[in-house]
């Protein structure tokens, strides 16, 4: 797609005037995402190794059907990391349609830390892998939630 010419022009400081102009400049339209994760529940403070949960809705956006199998990622020195079953396979999901999935997580630092990398594997269309490492992030405090005393 082009989207025109770039005309720069400018006087030097004796008065000259200066000018370039460039070819035609293309753009290059990336193509829509066809899954969309959007998180929808997920607490602002956690406390250090206490699982919370993160309740994501997941959107096909594409024209076809998908059967998802969500895959848990980790990374070495995460301040957060996922804890449960990686590789779960989920209902079909149709075109326009949205499912909410609940995760676990386990905070290991204190801090503002990351929310864990989640990727999705379409398994109706030859495994295509759809990736999210944007999540959001958590507050994670270092001091463990006060714990209740029972006198019997």
């Amino acid at each position: 797609m082009s989207v025109g010419k770039m005309d720069i022009v400018w006087r030097t400081n004796f008065g000259d005037r200066g000018r370039i102009q460039t070819g035609q400049l293309k753009a290059v339209i990336p193509p829509a995402p066809e899954l969309k994760v959007t998180v929808v529940q997920r607490p602002g403070t956690v406390h250090i190794e206490q699982p919370f949960n993160i309740t994501c809705a997941v959107t096909n956006m594409g024209k076809n059907p998908m059967r998802l199998r969500s895959v848990l990622e980790r990374q070495v020195g995460e301040g957060v990391v996922w804890s449960g079953v990686s590789g779960k396979i989920h209902n079909e999901l149709a075109p326009s349609e949205t499912m909410e999935l609940t995760f676990t997580a386990l905070p290991l630092q204190p801090g503002l830390q990351n929310l864990c990398a989640l990727s999705f594997v379409d398994m109706l269309r030859s495994q295509k892998r759809h990736h999210f490492n944007k999540l959001g992030q958590v507050l994670v405090d270092q001091q463990p939630p006060p714990q209740e005393i029972h006198f019997t």
